[in-house]
């Protein structure tokens, strides 16, 4: 061990300071004291040069930490779950709450699932079909989302070209073509990182002490138009009427993993 310098030293023939003494017997400044290193202060002056740091050393969430969890049975979510809302809703199975005792230099969050997706095209118009409402997933922590995560689940259901008679489909012109459901779906592990000195805007700043939230949220746009119907068959004025395709938009989802690894 290096020397330690105490602060007071008694002199022959002076007043014994009691509370100078007692400092130098223990004080929470490290390398002044007798007895602070023994309660802590260790630092790597303390340590000789060949020391190895053993397992059972090192003390619950002195280094790092992990939690995880998952979900065992897939969940279907539907459109008509979000109605006109257009938030994004956590993913259960995919959400962890945990308490973080130390400031962490670095801390890494993962989310890995498996999606089966039933996504098709929005409403006929006079140009073709409009585009599929969108289907996104999204990583967030502590309430605040983590833009670079975000995923647009891919299209399934495709429309076929222009039909004659005697084709599927003919009644309304056009025919559309289902694959397997088993082929629909699609396996993603999401990564975001925060550290010290990272930025705040994207979410990369430092973990600090104190309880936390991480989780994947999904959103599923209503599959929702507007059909031209006649009005008047004598006069042959139309109209467009809102409408919800009966074919809603669906997603499965089987969450195999949501992980966050910390480490001091």
């Amino acid at each position: 061990m290096p020397d330690i310098t105490l602060p007071y030293a008694p002199a022959d023939g002076s007043t014994f300071d009691p509370v100078a003494f007692s400092d130098d017997l223990y004080s929470e400044t490290a390398g002044i004291s007798l007895y602070e290193t023994s309660n802590g202060h260790i630092e790597f002056e303390n340590l000789a040069a060949n020391m190895k740091v053993r397992q059972h050393m090192v003390r619950p969430w002195q280094m790092g930490d992990a939690k995880s969890d998952g979900a065992v049975k897939s969940v279907d979510f539907f459109q008509d779950a979000w109605g006109k809302d257009s938030k994004f809703y956590g993913v259960a199975g995919a959400n962890i709450t945990f308490y973080q005792k130390n400031d962490c230099s670095i801390a890494m969050f993962f989310a890995s699932f498996f999606a089966n997706i039933w996504r098709q095209r929005g409403p006929k118009t006079q140009d073709g079909w409009e585009d599929a409402p969108v289907i996104f997933v999204k990583m967030y922590v502590d309430g605040k989302e983590v833009l670079h995560t975000q995923r647009q689940l891919p299209e399934t259901i495709y429309y076929s070209s222009l039909m004659g008679p005697g084709v599927p489909g003919y009644g309304n012109g056009y025919n559309f073509s289902v694959t397997r459901e088993q082929r629909l779906t699609r396996y993603m592990n999401l990564q975001h990182t925060k550290y010290a000195g990272g930025s705040s805007a994207t979410n990369s700043d430092q973990l600090l002490a104190g309880w936390h939230t991480f989780g994947l949220s999904l959103f599923v746009a209503t599959n929702a138009g507007s059909e031209q119907i006649d009005m008047d068959g004598k006069s042959g004025a139309r109209t467009y009427k809102p409408m919800t395709f009966n074919a809603m938009h669906r997603v499965r989802l089987s969450v195999r993993h949501a992980d966050v690894i910390r480490l001091l």
